[in-house]
């Protein structure tokens, strides 16, 4: 968000024009009054610390946008949404006049697909990203049996 006129993380630049009166998006029951005008000379880098789903929240559907100089445009309810890659920068700039409330980093899935059920007292153990361990490290928090133990 752009509380304070400024991004709220680290990883998201800025250049250009805020306004806070351009109506307000709801997002998580909070609501953001302060947006970046997408101007001519607006440009906003973006770089995900982590491999991510990019959404931008704006407020016009249909509208185009720009990232890396390719034409995008949002869908009904305001937003356009990428899969970004860790330390990658993005470059959004204007391709139509809108404003931008909101940039949500949602991570991805931890890749597990199936669950297996266990019967009581078994003693497979399985690290927190769903692998099977045979045997736990010193600190490490496992699960077995549908528990989460730590050694």
């Amino acid at each position: 968000h752009f509380k304070d006129k400024k991004p709220s993380l680290d990883n998201v630049t800025v250049s250009g024009s805020y306004s806070d009166s351009k109506g307000s998006v709801k997002y998580n029951d909070e609501t953001y009054t302060i947006c970046v005008k997408m101007e001519s000379k607006t440009s906003i880098t973006i770089t995900p610390v982590a491999d991510c789903k990019v959404t931008l929240r704006f407020d016009a559907a249909s509208k185009k946008l720009k990232i890396d100089g390719v034409q995008q445009t949002t869908d009904a309810n305001n937003t356009y949404s990428f899969n970004g890659t860790a330390g990658k920068t993005y470059t959004l700039t204007k391709g139509e006049s809108m404003n931008l409330f909101l940039i949500i980093f949602e991570k991805e899935g931890t890749g597990i697909s199936t669950v297996e059920t266990q019967q009581a007292g078994d003693t497979r153990r399985y690290n927190t990203a769903g692998q099977r361990i045979a045997s736990p490290r010193r600190g490490q928090v496992y699960i077995q049996n549908g528990k989460k133990y730590v050694k």
